[in-house]
Order: structure tokens, then C-alpha cells, then sequence
């Protein structure tokens, strides 16, 4: 587990990230965010991005991150890949890496999302330590919250976020006011007017809450010498 210090003046963090770069993400999130001040991370599937790089170009320029998602779009609902080896696996990311190096020279380093659930491939096999060896910052699947004390950077949890009540992940975002944690929300599909709300609740509470790409978040806490994701 990596160590370091609090974030500034110890306040919660959250870090918006939204999964797959769907159309409404380009059309309806990125606008809402820019309008409101906020930077979210925005996890690639390589073959939906390119349909709209332009848009996503924009974005990263913008001060968003775009992340590596290349696994969440092929998972099942439980998260898991069966049909998928090990190997399969490591050159998806090492390939969406390179894609992500080429179109976003100026990013850098990205962090990597694990589909939401069970990170199990081909024969039931646990796949993180394929990940592990390529990622240096990783939004994990498994559900809760991060301490901002000593963040696991390779399994960061994360709070979905369902369409249907955005509003309701306000209740975890007041708790981390008093014990100040790393929230990181985990989006799909939104409904425009609902996240709209929540991004006004946000700019309302930024006086007790910081909001910022994951990685921005972890770039604050020693990452040792792993891997960076961006293979060239």
C-alpha cells in the first residue's frame, strides 16, 4: 500500500470518473463540468473515443484525464472476463496504452479502471497481477471509500453511481466532510438534469470538499518505481 500525506488542507476528495466515453459523456458531462469549474477522469474505450477524438482531444486539453478503460465495455455484469486469458488481457491494455500515448502526447502517465465487480478471467483467475505489472494507479471494482492517510494506488475503491438516483451518493460525500476521505464515483449512463444536480450540490459544498481527476489525486502519494501504464 502506498503512503503519504493528507490533501490539502485536509479536506475530502472526490474524484468523478465516467466509464466507456459515451456520446452523452462528450455532449452532456463534459459541457457540465466545464461550466461548473470541475476536472473528472474519463475512462477510454478505444473504439467509442475515436468516433469522437475530437471532442476527447478537447477534453484532456481541458484539464480532464483519459484514463485506460479497455476492459469495462468486454465485462460481464459481475465484472468478470471469462473469455478472456491473462494475456489477452495484458496486451488490451498495453495496446489501449500506446493508443492513449499517440492521441494524448501531452497527458502522460493515465490511471487504469477495472470493471465494476470480480477482476476473474478465463478459468476463474484473479488478473490484477497482470494489471499490477503494467499500472501504477488503479480504480478497482470492488465498492467503498479511500484513505486519504495511505491509498491503495493499485486498487482504489470506488462508489457507483446509479442514472436513476445520482442524487443519493450525497449521503457518502457528506460523511467524508468530518473524516476526510478520497470518494471516487463511478458513472455510466447519466441523466442529464440528475447529474446536473450533483454537480451543483458539488460547487455548493467546495468549501468542505475537493473535487479532481483520480490521478491528479494520486499523483500526490508516492507511486515507487511500478510501472507507469503509458507503454510506448
Amino acid at each position: 500500500m502506498a503512503t503519504g500525506r493528507r490533501s490539502r488542507e485536509d479536506k475530502g476528495v472526490v474524484s468523478l470518473t465516467y466509464d466507456g466515453t459515451l456520446t452523452e459523456h462528450g455532449s452532456v458531462v463534459f459541457p457540465q463540468l466545464e461550466a461548473a469549474g470541475l476536472k473528472a477522469t474519463f475512462y477510454a474505450e478505444p473504439a467509442l473515443m475515436l468516433d469522437s477524438i475530437q471532442t476527447w482531444r478537447a477534453a484532456q486539453a481541458a484539464g480532464h484525464e483519459i484514463g485506460n478503460g479497455c476492459l469495462v465495455a468486454a465485462a460481464l455484469p459481475d465484472g468478470s472476463l471469462p473469455a478472456w486469458t491473462p494475456e489477452m488481457i495484458a496486451d488490451d491494455i498495453e495496446e489501449c496504452g500506446r493508443l492513449l500515448a499517440e492521441l494524448f502526447p501531452s497527458q502522460g502517465p493515465t490511471s487504469f479502471a477495472y470493471p465494476l465487480g470480480e477482476p476473474r478471467c478465463a478459468d476463474y483467475e484473479d488478473y490484477r497481477p497482470v494489471v499490477e505489472k503494467r499500472c501504477a494507479v488503479c480504480r478497482s471494482g470492488e465498492t467503498g471509500r479511500n484513505d486519504l492517510r495511505s491509498p491503495d494506488l493499485l486498487r482504489l475503491r470506488v462508489v457507483p453511481v446509479p442514472a436513476d438516483n445520482i442524487l443519493g451518493v450525497t449521503k457518502v460525500l457528506e460523511r467524508a466532510f468530518d473524516d476526510p476521505d478520497w470518494v471516487v464515483l463511478s458513472f455510466e449512463t447519466v441523466d442529464p438534469s440528475a447529474h446536473q444536480s450533483l454537480i451543483d450540490w458539488l460547487t455548493a459544498h467546495r468549501s468542505k470538499i475537493e473535487i479532481a481527476p483520480l490521478l491528479d489525486v494520486a499523483q500526490r502519494f508516492s507511486v515507487g518505481a511500478r510501472p507507469k501504464l503509458r507503454l510506448v
